[in-house]
């Protein structure tokens, strides 16, 4: 076995949903695929008029930098912006 092989966690949480073959690590990333298959989408953007959520605030990151900020921007959007309402 190679030190890559040894640290692989094993899976022991796998989705129950009937046909899902996710498996997880750790229970709170189960939990957060879950919110796939209820179609649950905690993070909304803020921007005027978008109207898009996502299940992951990352997800969410993504897409307003690369939906609502242009290339010249010089600041990126990032969840302490949001929660905080400056960059830290």
């Amino acid at each position: 076995m190679t030190d890559c092989e040894e640290a692989v966690k094993p899976k022991k949480f796998q989705c129950e949903i009937e046909g899902c073959r996710a498996q997880f690590d750790r229970p709170n990333r189960l939990l957060k695929h879950r919110l796939t298959h209820s179609n649950i989408k905690p993070y909304s953007c803020i921007e005027d008029g978008c109207g898009k959520a996502y299940t992951s605030k990352n997800h969410l990151e993504r897409h307003i930098n690369t939906a609502h900020r242009s290339y010249n921007d010089t600041e990126m959007y990032s969840w302490d912006m949001f929660v905080y309402g400056s960059s830290m």
